[in-house]
């Protein structure tokens, strides 16, 4: 009796991640293994950054909040901006909304 050809083989296409690259993705903050909440923000200095609790901002500039909501998107976050712009702690959910 013959053994399936694939078992105990890898499959000829992998993942960047098991192919031992870092994607962009994994650079960034994680909670439990599921994306965070990201938070869109006026930055100092103009324009807009997306923050995440617990870490630093995102270097990234946006020229406006919607680029920076469409980003936080791709990254595959859940952005919320603030309801009023000088609310903004991010400790008290109903000083927020999702977009």
């Amino acid at each position: 009796m013959t053994s399936p050809k694939h078992i105990g083989r890898r499959p000829a296409s992998t993942t960047a991640v098991e192919s031992g690259m870092r994607s962009a993705f994994s650079l960034l903050p994680r909670l439990g293994g599921v994306m965070t909440k990201a938070f869109v923000e006026p930055a100092k200095g103009g324009g807009y950054q997306i923050e995440f609790i617990g870490s630093d901002p995102h270097k990234e500039r946006f020229s406006t909040q919607g680029a920076a909501i469409e980003a936080a998107k791709r990254m595959g976050h859940k952005p919320l901006v603030a309801l009023v712009r000088e609310l903004n702690d991010k400790s008290k959910p109903d000083q927020w909304r999702s977009v």
